[in-house]
């Protein structure tokens, strides 16, 4: 398992730890998984950044600095769509937000060391999963990127959205959803435009719809 999270940590944190400054930078694995079913031999996968600029046999451009991994085997980041990143090791409902926002940091990079690059986060209280999500995403602090859903009822629809919503997210299908009333849906929507969880589409009015972030 060692050798796998650090093959799979490797690439997912390469840009974190360098942002915006590496060069481009080739990593040979002895064998790699493409995630689809081929198994690639002496494979070559190539990152500038945050970006994967190619993955094959090919050796790259003469100059390009080679980080010898041949004698591992490579695969894609896992997704976990079930975390409670800001728990801890156990539910922190007695624990003060501040400590749980650090035992979050510490999770976060135990998570992507462990070859997680994905999560989708399943609660937390005042915010603190989107609290870490942007230190992730500014860099402060190293861990896999992060789909939030906020407060529970926040949750119940989020997840709706996640695992696959017919038609256009609107202020009264979320009251529909959650048992609540049209002013609590645009409140509970407000607050996570506001977080950047949801975004607003073009049209307002009545028509006015929501779409999540990031996708």
């Amino acid at each position: 398992m060692g050798r796998i999270a650090t093959v799979l940590t490797l690439v997912a944190s390469f840009a974190v730890l360098h942002p915006g400054t590496a060069a481009p930078t080739a990593i040979r694995f002895g064998a790699l998984w493409d995630g689809k079913g081929r198994v690639l031999r002496n494979a070559f996968v190539v990152v500038e950044g945050e970006r994967i600029l190619s993955v094959g046999t090919e050796a790259p451009p003469a100059g390009t600095p080679v980080v010898d991994l041949s004698r591992y085997t490579g695969v894609p980041g896992l997704i976990d769509v079930h975390t409670h990143m800001t728990y801890g090791p156990a539910p922190g409902g007695g624990r003060a937000p501040a400590v749980n926002m650090v035992l979050g940091q510490d999770a976060a990079r135990k998570t992507l060391e462990a070859g997680v690059t994905t999560v989708r986060d399943m609660n937390a209280a005042e915010y603190m999963d989107v609290a870490l999500r942007d230190l992730i995403a500014t860099g402060a602090v190293v861990g896999p990127r992060m789909f939030v859903v906020g407060y529970a009822l926040q949750r119940l629809v989020i997840n709706r959205l996640l695992e696959g919503f017919e038609g256009k997210l609107t202020t009264s299908k979320w009251a529909l959803l959650t048992k609540s009333s049209t002013d609590t849906a645009l409140r509970d929507i407000q607050q996570l435009v506001e977080r950047g969880v949801l975004v607003r589409n073009d049209a307002g009015g009545r028509s006015t719809s929501y779409s999540l972030a990031g996708l």
